[in-house]
């Protein structure tokens, strides 16, 4: 209970600091690489954008397989899509010991 109070406040002081951007055209591009929790964090960023972008449309998505392809794709996005921002979400999981 305490934890779900405490994610609302903090995502509401979150919006707070993010401006309006009513007219923005921002590209999210996602690597398919643990796709379990990319596409949860996809998840995550939609939700706020839909909450500051009043436009749907502006909001491109792009799958790329791995974080390697990331730069390009977002490269790829600004020169021919004519976007405001890109955001790129990976994650970097670096097996076995953590203590060598």
């Amino acid at each position: 209970m305490f934890l779900q109070t405490r994610k609302k406040i903090y995502l509401k002081l979150s919006l707070m600091k993010i401006p309006e951007m009513k007219d923005a055209r921002v590209a999210i591009i996602t690597s398919e690489w643990n796709g379990e929790i990319t596409s949860a964090l996809l998840n995550g960023c939609m939700s706020i954008l839909k909450k500051v972008i009043l436009k749907k449309k502006n909001i491109i998505q792009l799958s790329v397989p791995g974080s390697f392809e990331l730069p390009s794709a977002a490269k790829m996005l600004v020169e021919h899509k004519k976007v405001d921002a890109v955001i790129c979400l990976w994650v970097h999981h670096q097996r076995g010991n953590a203590a060598r």
